[in-house]
C-alpha cells in the first residue's frame, strides 16, 4: 500500500522562472510515476464531468504571483466571505503572502481576462498545531489584500450539522486537476465529482490508524471516483436546504480513486472554533518554531497574542498548564494579563522551557478573553526532545566538537562503508522500518556557512531525506544518489537547530534505503581544516517555496 499525498507540488508549469531559481543549489525531486500507482502530488478530479460555468462561484485558483491562472494555478481553494480564502496548510507550507495570488470565482484558467478576480494576498494563516509528516490540521485561511467586489461565499459547516450526516451521503469535490489517474491530463476547466461521506473507522483502518479526528474521508470501497493530483486545498461541499455547505477540504491519499482508498480531507467542522477565533482577527502566535530539541534545551520562547480590527479586548490571568515531560515552564515576562489591547494591538509572554528528559513534551499558554465567541484563546506547544549520541558522531561527521542529538531507539549510526571524507560517515539507522522516520539534530551558534555532504539512497517520491532549519524545510531529496553532493546554508547571527531526518512511507524499501552525512563544516567551531566545502547555497528563493514543491508522504 502507498500514499499518494495530495500536496502542494506546483504543477509542472507554475511559475517556472521562480521554480528554477529555488532549485539551484538544492536538491530536486524527480515525480515519476511508479508501478503502485501515481507519485505524491497535487490531486485532481477523477471519474468526474466539467462543471458548468457558473455552479461554485466561491470556487478559487491559488497561483503564483506574476503567473497568469493556467500556467500558475497549484492547488485550489474556497472563498468563504469578507476577505477570507481557506485551504490546507500544505498548500502554502512555507510561502510568503507576495508568492501568492488568488482567483475567485473562475471556471477556465485561461479565460481569466473575462473570468473570475485576482487578489493578492496579504497573510497567511496556517493552523499552529499543522503537521507536515501527519498532515494533521490541515488547514489555513488566506486574508486578502481586499475584497472581492462579486464574489459569494461558501457557507461553513458546523459539528452540529456535521453529526446529521450519515455514511453514503454523497459531497461534491472540484478542482482544476488530473482526470486519469498517473497521467499529467490537468485541466483547464473546473471539473467536479460526487463523492459518499465514508465511514470514518474503516478509513482509519485502511490507511493504518492514520487517519485522525481532524480528517474525514469520502469515496467508494470500490474506487472509481476521487480528487487527485492538483485539487490540493479545494473544497469538498454538500447541499442542505438548497445551500452549499463546505464540509472538508482535499488533503491526502493513496494514489487515486483506488479500492479501499478513499479521499481524506481535512474536516471542516473540527476547526469550528479555531476559525472563529481567527476570523475575528483574535489569535495567538510564537515568535519561533522550535519543533525538535535536544536535552539540556532552555530558552526564553515569546508567545503573542494578537486582538483583531472590531473591539478592544481584555484579558485575563495568562497561565500554563498540561506541562509533559518538562520541568515546569515559567513566565519570566507578561505584558498581556490585565492588558486592554486596543485594535490589532497584540501583546507578549515569555515563558522559559527546560527540558532535561528524551521524549514527547508539550504544555499550553492559555489567554482568557472578554470576547463571548472566541473566550479564552489556548495556544499549545508540542516539542520533541532527543538525547546526545552515544557515540563519537563529531568525528564521523568530521566535525569534532560539534554535538549531535538522536533517539536512543532507531537513531542514526556511524559507519565506514559510504563516505565522502575520511574514514567514517553518519548514515540513517539499517533497522528503520515502514511508516517510521529517525532524527539526527545539531545545534549550531550563527553567523556563517553551514555546509555538508550528503548522499540519499531511497524508494524515489516515497521515501524521503529532508533537512530543516529551525522548524523550516529547506532540503528534500528522494531517490537513488551515486555521489554524495555538498550543501551549504546560510546562517544569521543567533542559535540555530538543524535537523536531519529520514523519513520512509507506508511500504517497500528500494536501492539502500538510507541517507548518509559526511564532511560537516560549522561555523564558529575550529574543526582542525578537516572539512571542506564549495556547494550550493539556500537563497530566499529556495526558503520560500520548497515546501511547495516537495512531494508528500505519511510517516507516524
Amino acid at each position: 500500500m502507498k500514499l499518494n499525498w495530495k500536496s502542494s507540488n506546483l504543477k509542472q508549469n507554475i511559475n517556472k522562472t521562480i521554480v528554477s531559481c529555488a532549485l539551484v543549489g538544492i536538491a530536486t525531486v524527480s515525480f515519476a510515476a511508479k508501478d503502485k500507482g501515481p507519485v505524491k502530488g497535487q490531486q485532481r478530479i477523477i471519474g468526474g464531468v466539467e462543471s458548468a460555468a457558473d455552479a461554485w462561484p466561491f470556487m478559487t485558483a491559488l497561483v503564483g504571483a506574476g503567473n497568469d491562472a493556467l500556467s500558475g494555478q497549484f492547488c485550489g481553494a474556497s472563498y468563504i466571505g469578507d476577505n477570507y480564502i481557506i485551504t490546507a496548510s500544505h498548500c502554502v507550507d512555507g510561502a510568503d503572502p507576495a508568492d501568492l495570488e488568488v482567483v475567485i470565482g473562475i471556471h477556465t484558467l485561461s479565460n481569466e481576462a473575462s473570468e473570475g478576480e485576482r487578489i493578492a494576498v496579504s497573510e497567511i494563516i496556517m493552523h499552529e498545531d499543522y503537521n507536515s509528516a501527519t498532515t494533521d490540521n490541515d488547514i489555513a485561511l488566506l486574508v486578502l489584500e481586499s475584497e472581492p467586489a462579486n464574489a459569494q461565499a461558501v457557507n461553513l459547516i458546523s459539528e452540529e450539522q456535521m453529526a446529521e450526516l450519515n455514511n453514503g451521503d454523497l459531497m461534491t469535490v472540484m478542482g482544476w486537476g488530473t482526470r486519469t489517474p498517473g497521467s499529467q491530463d490537468s485541466a483547464d476547466t473546473l471539473h467536479e465529482v460526487e463523492v459518499a461521506l465514508y465511514d470514518q473507522q474503516q478509513c482509519n483502518t485502511d490507511y493504518s490508524n492514520g487517519v485522525t479526528d481532524t480528517m474525514v474521508c469520502a469515496g467508494f470501497a470500490e474506487g472509481g471516483r476521487d480528487s487527485c493530483q492538483g485539487d490540493s486545498g479545494g473544497p469538498l461541499v454538500i447541499e442542505i436546504n438548497e445551500e452549499w455547505y463546505q464540509t472538508g477540504i482535499v488533503s491526502w491519499g493513496l494514489g487515486c480513486a483506488q479500492p479501499n482508498a478513499p479521499g481524506v480531507y481535512a474536516r471542516v467542522a473540527y476547526f469550528d472554533s479555531w476559525l472563529a477565533g481567527k476570523l475575528s482577527g483574535i489569535s495567538a502566535s510564537k515568535a519561533q518554531n522550535y519543533g525538535i530539541v535536544e536535552v539540556g534545551f532552555n530558552a526564553d520562547m515569546e508567545f503573542n497574542l494578537n486582538n483583531g480590527p472590531d473591539a478592544s479586548l481584555n484579558v485575563g490571568t495568562v497561565t500554563i498548564s498540561d506541562a509533559t515531560n518538562l520541568s515546569q515552564p515559567t513566565i519570566e515576562s507578561d505584558s498581556c494579563t490585565g492588558a486592554t489591547l486596543a485594535v490589532d494591538a497584540e501583546c507578549s509572554v515569555v515563558v522559559n522551557v527546560v527540558a532535561d528528559t528524551a521524549g514527547e513534551a508539550s504544555f499550553a499558554i492559555s489567554y482568557p478573553t472578554d470576547n463571548t465567541d472566541v473566550g479564552a484563546v489556548v495556544d499549545r506547544t508540542n516539542l520533541t526532545v532527543v538525547p546526545e549520541t552515544t557515540f563519537d558522531a563529531a568525528s564521523a561527521a568530521d566535525m569534532p566538537g560539534l554535538k549531535f542529538y538522536t533517539p536512543s531507539s532507531l537513531g542514526w549510526e556511524s559507519q565506514s562503508d559510504s563516505t565522502s571524507t575520511g574514514a567514517s560517515a553518519l548514515q540513517s539507522p539499517v533497522a528503520l522500518e515502514d511508516n517510521q522516520s529517525s532524527i539526527l539534530l545539531t545545534v549550531v551558534e550563527g553567523p556563517g556557512t553551514f555546509s555538508f555532504d550528503y548522499r540519499v539512497s531511497s524508494e524515489t517520491n516515497y521515501d524521503f531525506f529532508e533537512v530543516s532549519v529551525d522548524g523550516e524545510l529547506v532540503l528534500s531529496e528522494s531517490g537513488n544518489m551515486d555521489e554524495f553532493v555538498n550543501q551549504e546554508i546560510e546562517l544569521s547571527a543567533g542559535t540555530h537547530r538543524i535537523t536531519f531526518e529520514y523519513i520512509k512511507d507506508f511500504s517497500v524499501s528500494e536501492f539502500e534505503d538510507r541517507a548518509y552525512i559526511d564532511n560537516v563544516v560549522a561555523p564558529n567551531i575550529d574543526n582542525g581544516g578537516g572539512g571542506s566545502s564549495g556547494g550550493g547555497s539556500m537563497g530566499w528563493i529556495a526558503l520560500a517555496l520548497l515546501s511547495l514543491i516537495r512531494a508528500r508522504r505519511f510517516k507516524a
